[in-house]
C-alpha cells in the first residue's frame, strides 16, 4: 500500500514537473517507479528506501525540507517545481519512514 502510494505520487510529481526536470530525468524517475512497483511483497526496508529515494530526486531539483517519520518541516520549492505535487510526496515520504516503527519484520 505505502509503496504504491508513493510510487504513484512520485510519477505524477514527475509528470507535473516534466518541463522544469527535463526528458532524461522524467524517463530516468519513470523507469525508477516502474521497478519498484514490479517487486513482489517489498520489505519495510525497500518501501523506505525507495521513499528516501524519492525524497532525495526531489531535494536534487531545489525543494529544501526536512524529512522525519509522520513530519516534513518544508523550508522552500523552487517557483519552477509544483508545489501541491511537491507537498503531497514529501507527506508520503514521510509516511513511509514511520514503517520503521512497526511490529512486522
Amino acid at each position: 500500500m505505502f509503496l504504491e502510494r508513493v510510487a504513484t505520487a512520485m510519477e505524477g510529481w514527475a509528470k507535473v514537473n516534466r518541463n522544469s526536470i527535463g526528458d532524461i530525468w522524467f524517463k530516468q524517475i519513470s523507469k525508477e517507479v516502474k521497478a519498484y512497483l514490479n517487486r513482489e511483497n517489498p520489505t519495510t526496508p525497500e518501501v523506505m528506501g525507495f521513499a528516501l529515494w524519492c525524497f532525495n530526486t526531489v531535494s536534487h531539483f531545489g525543494v529544501l525540507a526536512g524529512l522525519g517519520p509522520n513530519e516534513v518541516k518544508l523550508h522552500s520549492i523552487p517557483k519552477n517545481l509544483d508545489e501541491g505535487s511537491t507537498k503531497r510526496l514529501l507527506q508520503l515520504c514521510a509516511a513511509c519512514l514511520s514503517l520503521q516503527y512497526s511490529t512486522e519484520k
